[in-house]
């Protein structure tokens, strides 16, 4: 049923919630820094059938108040998806990728709990825990810090119950120290059974044997399909300014994803931080494409030529040049 132009809306929200039907009505126009009028509304509330919520905006529409949600039960998740209704409409698509990925750090059995029921050892224990860099951990952090925040306006704790500022991140890992960590042929045959674009960019490197920020930061003119490569244009060294091969098998990816400009819209933390396989980063996979080749029995010189590496032995120093087609048919043996 239509409802009548002023009247207000009833909408069911998508994802597993506990109050899934979401009112509001229209308020005003505001004119954002753009010149573009933007559409404000009242969020009435969040109600567990569409016929309290329908209900609840007729209340509404006779009274001009909303009916008081009980918010004391709300899970941690409940009250992430309440903050990020609002908070997501006011900041950029770039901040919107780094508190998404700072959420995908939080625990199931953190998530699921009533918010006022979570401690703080059990806050610490996920930073200690959770295997992410000191910047993730920080990441994470501030976002608990903002829906502890959250929490207190709309009442589920008090402000002398928001510890999040005590939260410790010197126990996660620093990036740096961690050795590089290859992945297994076991976990790569899993990869290719799952999906989603992070599972995808996660094969693109492995069969690639790039830096995440080098595949991630290609726009379109830099990948030539039809001849199965892509340039690398920007780079610490000179040997990092190459030609890469496109392995046979990843191709039909690189074809779903090519468009004009910038191909990519995910950065190479938010990659790490939501990587397919626990215990894995992007990183790790520019180890296992060269640990691939090298059991493959492919030329060092080679090797060195796809992944953009100096090279450390003579051999380097007398082959300087390498052709596109021996790189591909090095990329397709593995």
């Amino acid at each position: 049923m239509k409802l009548p132009n002023g009247y207000g809306s009833v909408t069911k929200m998508s994802g597993a919630r506990r109050n899934p039907w979401r009112v509001r009505k229209f308020d005003r126009y505001e004119m954002d820094d753009a010149g573009h009028l933007k559409q404000i509304f009242i969020n009435v509330g969040y109600f567990r059938t569409k016929s309290e919520a329908m209900a609840a905006l007729a209340a509404y529409n006779a009274t001009g108040k909303a009916e008081q949600e009980d918010v004391k039960g709300l899970t941690l998740g409940e009250v992430y998806q309440k903050w990020s209704l609002r908070k997501y409409e006011q900041i950029s698509d770039s901040q919107r990728g780094i508190y998404k990925s700072a959420w995908n750090i939080t625990p199931e059995k953190i998530a699921t709990k009533a918010m006022a029921r979570i401690s703080f050892e059990e806050l610490q224990g996920v930073i200690d825990t959770c295997g992410k860099t000191k910047r993730m951990a920080a990441m994470w952090k501030a976002l608990m810090g903002q829906l502890w925040e959250y929490a207190v306006r709309l009442d589920i704790i008090t402000p002398d119950r928001d510890k999040t500022s005590y939260l410790d991140t010197s126990m996660a890992r620093n990036v740096k120290e961690r050795p590089h960590q290859r992945i297994t042929p076991e976990e790569v045959e899993k990869l290719w059974g799952m999906e989603g674009k992070e599972r995808d960019i996660a094969l693109l490197l492995i069969y690639s044997g790039c830096r995440p920020s080098e595949v991630l930061n290609l726009t379109g003119d830099d990948v030539d399909l039809a001849g199965r490569s892509f340039r690398i244009r920007k780079a610490k060294t000179e040997a990092g300014v190459r030609t890469v091969p496109i392995a046979k098998k990843t191709l039909p990816i690189w074809e779903r994803y090519w468009k004009p400009g910038k191909i990519f819209d995910i950065t190479a933390v938010q990659l790490s931080a939501s990587f397919p396989l626990s215990g894995h980063t992007g990183y790790d996979c520019r180890h296992t494409c060269i640990s691939m080749m090298a059991e493959a029995g492919i030329d060092e010189r080679i090797i060195q030529k796809i992944v953009g590496h100096k090279g450390q032995t003579i051999t380097r120093a007398i082959y300087t040049h390498v052709e596109l087609a021996p790189m591909l048919e090095a990329i397709d043996k593995i």
